[in-house]
């Protein structure tokens, strides 16, 4: 077991939701438009915006296969630890960083 203390990166929500699926979410001084998407199995991130927060990619299980609405691959290149604030409440959740992702970041139904 690990027991080195892990940083994460702290997301504070800014605005409501928009159009019923997106949040505005700061992470690292950043506004990041989050995705909504309850049919998403897991939260991912673009690895673009990931290396651009700079936050601290993790290993990943590689047999994990992610498949998009089209039917198209996502291969999980890391995991990241991030921590939302949603009106005071702090909620850490770990997100997979897939590389070419159409959305900065998508909530997914592990959330």
């Amino acid at each position: 077991m690990n027991n080195k203390k892990q940083k994460s990166c702290r997301a504070i929500v800014r605005k409501p939701i928009l159009n019923n699926n997106y949040v505005l979410v700061r992470i690292r001084r950043r506004l990041v438009k989050e995705l909504i998407d309850t049919e998403s199995v897991t939260t991912i991130i673009n690895k673009k915006i990931a290396r651009q927060l700079g936050l601290k990619f993790g290993p990943t299980d590689r047999t994990v296969a992610l498949y998009s609405a089209n039917g198209s691959r996502m291969p999980v290149t890391a995991n990241v630890d991030i921590s939302l604030y949603f009106s005071g409440l702090s909620i850490s959740h770990t997100a997979k960083v897939v590389k070419k992702l159409v959305h900065d970041l998508i909530l997914g139904a592990d959330f």
